[in-house]
């Protein structure tokens, strides 16, 4: 009679889970190495969805302006953060002097990963960068993307996109990619680890629009489409 129960109560908890899951709408990060262009893709996956008429947002700064909104600081700060760049003590302290609402830097962070979980579980949404992929792993029916590419080709991207120089698109691409993966770090106490992706693309052997045929058909194989 103890076995029936507890195999009733087991089969019953494993429906209401499956019906759970069922209901949770897919989601997608979109991560990148700096100059591989996840913008560009994430609106072209977006329109793509949008001609089979499946509603599908994406998130970048938003992420930035709706946590500068409701812990009401500066929007460069959060934007520091999502950077993942770090301040020191002595920033720490002046800011806490400075303000009578200081919010430390955790708190932030805090603050950011509950806006990406967030939409993360509304589904349907592609979230662009800031620390998605880091924020999201344990969300069922997430994809994880990177889009990489050999440093040079990189580099190259970045001198013609913005005009710099070859020594500033090194420095720039080196200084960015070192902030990302810490902010990656910070967001989840581990080491970054590319093994946190489902699919890592080479940006400099695939166009842009097979980029996106290559998601789009991966998140099919999924189910996530």
């Amino acid at each position: 009679m103890a076995y029936d129960l507890i195999h009733y109560f087991n089969s019953k908890f494993e429906k209401l889970y499956q019906t759970e899951q069922q209901k949770t709408l897919p989601f997608l990060t979109l991560s990148r190495e700096t100059g591989c262009g996840a913008n560009t893709i994430a609106q072209m996956i977006q329109e793509e969805l949008q001609k089979n008429h499946i509603s599908w947002k994406v998130v970048n700064k938003e992420i930035i302006d709706q946590a500068a909104s409701e812990l009401k600081v500066n929007k460069h700060r959060i934007n520091d953060i999502i950077n993942g760049k770090d301040r020191t003590m002595a920033d720490e302290i002046l800011n806490a002097l400075s303000t009578r609402y200081y919010k430390n830097d955790r708190m932030l962070r805090n603050s950011i990963k509950e806006i990406v979980t967030h939409d993360a579980q509304m589904g349907n949404i592609i979230i662009v960068g800031r620390g998605g992929v880091a924020i999201t792993q344990n969300l069922p029916k997430g994809m994880h993307i990177k889009l990489a590419a050999p440093h040079n080709w990189r580099v190259n991207r970045l001198m013609q996109q913005r005009g710099f120089s070859e020594t500033k698109a090194v420095e720039y691409l080196e200084e960015t990619d070192k902030n990302r993966k810490l902010l990656l770090s910070q967001l989840t106490n581990n080491k970054f680890d590319n093994i946190w992706f489902d699919l890592i693309i080479n940006c400099a052997t695939f166009t842009p629009t097979h980029i996106v045929t290559l998601i789009l058909e991966a998140m099919k194989v999924r189910k996530l489409l």
